[in-house]
């Protein structure tokens, strides 16, 4: 447990103690007046309290209805999208294989404002934003989301741009569906998940991945 008092985040002297050890009277007189704790304070407070992770825990993993719910916004958004990163290998497989800390989400790099717009709509609210390369948004609700522009072009290929510098060039026949739940999903293919699965050093659950993605090519 850990308590701030309001004084201190205000950079208050002594004269706004609440009360001194040993003196019987005079205590608790203290109060905080309308307008001091300003909105700038008040987000302060809740960045430092998310940061250390004393607030509300935040949601670890995105469910299969999650998904489903990311994938209606993104329907009704006319938006071009592709689910790629765990969600997309387990589209392509058609079941669910493991828990998933976030959704990966290729769009239409044209289209970004606008789809900011409607997430926000939703509820998400920015995290990273390494914009061109990534947009991290997270929901109370659905949790996180890992946004990736892409530069569409006439041929069906895309770019994506390299944090490095420069850009991916991406494979046409990299851009498919799959079969879902029942409905046809955009997802990148089998092909393309085994690039985006490589040049880092792969954790657990990528390894999972790239097992389900080797049968999937066979």
């Amino acid at each position: 447990l850990f308590i701030a008092q309001i004084q201190d985040y205000l950079g208050l002297g002594t004269e706004s103690r609440l009360n001194v050890p040993g003196v019987a009277k005079g205590n608790w007189r203290w109060r905080l007046l309308p307008g001091q704790a300003a909105p700038e304070l008040a987000a302060e407070i809740r960045e430092l309290t998310e940061l250390y992770h004393r607030g509300e825990p935040k949601k670890r993993a995105v469910t299969k209805s999650d998904l489903m719910r990311v994938l209606k916004i993104m329907e009704k958004s006319g938006i071009r999208y592709w689910v790629e990163g765990g969600w997309g290998v387990d589209v392509l497989a058609g079941m669910q294989s493991r828990k998933h800390r976030d959704i990966d989400i290729d769009f239409d790099a044209a289209q970004t404002g606008k789809l900011l717009e409607i997430l926000k709509r939703h509820g998400y609210k920015m995290e990273t934003d390494q914009a061109p390369v990534r947009i991290e948004l997270y929901s109370k609700a659905l949790g996180y989301l890992d946004l990736h522009p892409f530069v569409l072009q006439d041929s069906g290929a895309a770019k994506q741009a390299n944090p490095e510098g420069g850009w991916y060039e991406l494979k046409a026949d990299w851009f498919g569906s799959a079969v879902f739940e029942g409905k046809y999903v955009p997802c990148i293919s089998a092909e393309g998940q085994k690039a985006f699965h490589s040049g880092y050093e792969l954790r657990e659950v990528d390894q999972q991945d790239i097992k389900i993605i080797e049968k999937l090519l066979l």
